[in-house]
């Protein structure tokens, strides 16, 4: 528009006035156009909606915040179920290392150990220590020398 402006005005026009290379500068809605159309309903309909285009990249941004919304409300919560899932695991299979550590206990020394300790704390049956439980329950020994398997 302020380019527009600028130009000189070459000469009169009954509907307006005639700018340097044919367009007209309409009173009625401060633009120019081309002859003629320069005051049709379809000229203001059209710049009606390309005045919004410059909202454009703001709509397709918040389309994307909407998506990604709607895969952290689907994905956060089996992140937590994943890891609850994992801890579960790790649990059973601690409880079949011990067992195992304890039937080998039983095949070496010919008895089965009187106390979970006696196997657990030995640096021959576990090396990195006794094995914990994820949830922080503590491990007990039945009366048949097995892990009582405990629930999460």
């Amino acid at each position: 528009m302020m380019r527009m402006m600028r130009m000189k005005v070459k000469v009169r026009h009954r509907k307006g006035l005639t700018l340097a290379g044919g367009r007209i500068a309409d009173r009625a809605f401060g633009r120019g156009g081309t002859p003629g159309n320069c005051r049709s309903k379809n000229w203001a309909k059209r710049n009606k909606y390309q005045d919004h285009e410059e909202y454009r990249p703001l709509f397709a941004l918040l389309i994307v915040l909407l998506v990604v919304g709607a895969l952290l409300v689907i994905l956060v919560p089996r992140m937590g179920q994943s890891a609850t899932n994992a801890n579960i695991n790790a649990c059973k299979s601690n409880i079949d290392v011990i067992n195992t550590q304890i039937e080998l206990y039983k095949a070496e020394a010919g008895l089965w150990p009187t106390a979970l300790t006696d196997v657990t704390t030995d640096p021959n049956y576990f090396r990195d220590g006794e094995p914990t439980c994820p949830f922080g329950t503590p491990y007990t020994m039945g009366p048949n020398h097995r892990i009582v398997e405990h629930s999460h």
